[in-house]
């Protein structure tokens, strides 16, 4: 999964501070399953649960359901990251290292999993 994860902007103890990186994205894509699993729930069905599986299943279903991103990378870029500067991988067409999938179509994904689920996948 890729997600924009730059320059996000919290408040902390009565302050606002932007934040980038995974510590931004990760918790993004974790409110959109929560949405997702919100959803379900209200409809009395199962959270999804593991879900590799799924998503893989999802692109493979509907590969709108993600924006391929193909420019980019994931090179470290920190003067405190212990990698050597430039360490990474680069996104490219498909499936890359960088971006997985690629990004979320929110609507198009939650609607392939309610596909997929209903089928028993």
């Amino acid at each position: 999964m890729s997600l924009v994860g730059n320059n996000y902007y919290i408040q902390m103890m009565g302050s606002v501070f932007h934040v980038s990186g995974t510590s931004a994205a990760t918790p993004s894509f974790a409110g959109m399953v929560a949405l997702l699993n919100a959803g379900r729930l209200a409809k009395g069905d199962p959270v999804l649960g593991f879900l590799n599986p799924l998503l893989y299943a999802a692109h493979a279903a509907d590969a709108g359901a993600f924006n391929d991103v193909v420019r980019g990378d994931n090179s470290c870029t920190e003067e405190t990251c212990p990698c050597p500067a430039g360490t990474g991988f680069a996104a490219a067409p498909g499936w890359d290292a960088a971006t997985g999938l690629g990004s979320v179509n929110f609507d198009r994904l939650q609607a392939v999993i309610a596909r997929l689920t209903a089928a028993g996948r």
